[in-house]
């Protein structure tokens, strides 16, 4: 379990699967990318002050401009991270490891 937050009442956690497709589902939303399906194609951690640091392996479409779809997958990630857990990253780091043609599944 991740600790996300605490509160007088106790603490909240996050399983690491939840996070984890948390992250996935934000980078996928970026303009046709794909995450990954591999042992460690996505990592996240958090440190004692609550930031993250994520890593992100991806394929992207074809006539996609990539260090543009990088951005954007690096601000979707952020994005959901700032959103859904109050946490802030301190990097997001993207590998496009390759190309994929539109709607290929």
């Amino acid at each position: 379990m991740i600790e996300v937050a605490r509160t007088p009442l106790g603490r909240i956690a996050l399983e690491p699967k939840a996070l984890t497709r948390l992250v996935r589902d934000a980078a996928e939303s970026a303009s046709g990318t794909r995450v990954v399906r591999a042992a460690r194609a996505l990592g996240v951690s958090l440190d004692e002050d609550g930031a993250a640091t994520v890593a992100v392996k991806v394929t992207a479409p074809r006539r996609a401009v990539l260090p543009e779809l990088g951005a954007l997958v690096q601000e979707r990630v952020a994005e959901v991270l700032q959103q859904a857990l109050d946490v802030s990253p301190n990097r997001v780091d993207v590998t496009i490891e390759g190309i994929h043609a539109e709607g290929e599944g």
